[in-house]
């Protein structure tokens, strides 16, 4: 279990592209920052909810917009 906390540096890296991308359309370093982590924070509290269900990251999964862009880039290729 200890390996997917080698999945932290990445995630802090996919954050910070966040923040840059945010930067290039002229969203300060605060507000970026603020965003970013809320938006992680909201994310990670809904895995969190009912977590010892076995179906949950599928559900999650499911519950994606039809043909949106979450949708488009979990869907299995």
């Amino acid at each position: 279990m200890m390996v997917m906390t080698g999945l932290m540096g990445p995630m802090y890296a996919i954050a910070r592209a966040n923040k840059e991308w945010l930067l290039t359309k002229g969203i300060s370093s605060e507000n970026s920052n603020a965003f970013i982590s809320q938006t992680y924070l909201s994310v990670i509290q809904d895995m969190a909810e009912e977590c010892h269900n076995p179906e949950r990251f599928d559900q999650l999964v499911a519950e994606q917009t039809p043909g949106g862009l979450n949708e488009q880039v979990s869907r299995p290729p």
